[in-house]
């Protein structure tokens, strides 16, 4: 009788276990709802990562029950921070980016410096001559 309430309870505690852990899906789309392949997907401060397949789906697999935070990104698109709560395994969901270009405003770079001669610097620097770069072919990299 002893061996039997062990193995009642060892069941229970693997089913318990078991109903804690679920998967996470969804699909990465743009603001046309077009797919966007190879968006990463993390669950931040965790090491559950993946990447969307061609038609934008993902999946993150046994992940126990909790709060968490996912990020999802792609190059071209603004990155994304959805809040999610794991209770078992969840439904698909639909997770739109922005183009990245939409929400660059305009930047403007601005130097001033005085000629100096090199050995004037007061740090270590090369200078190559025209005649040298053309040597080089640097544009033919």
């Amino acid at each position: 009788m002893h061996k039997f309430f062990t193995l009642l309870l060892v069941v229970i505690a693997l089913s318990a276990r078991s109903q804690t852990r679920g998967d996470f899906s969804g699909t990465v789309t743009d603001n046309k709802s077009q797919p966007i392949a190879g968006a990463s997907v993390y669950l931040l401060n965790t090491n559950y990562q993946t990447s969307a397949d061609r038609s934008g789906k993902f999946i993150l697999k046994s992940i126990a029950a909790g709060k968490y935070t996912l990020h999802i990104s792609a190059i071209g698109y603004a990155a994304k921070n959805i809040p999610v709560t794991m209770i078992g395994t969840s439904r698909p969901i639909t997770i739109q980016l922005n183009d990245a270009s939409n929400q660059l405003d305009e930047v403007t770079v601005s130097a001033q410096k005085t000629e100096e001669q090199a050995q004037r610097v007061p740090f270590s620097i090369s200078t190559l001559s025209a005649k040298q770069i053309q040597d080089y072919r640097l544009w033919d990299l």
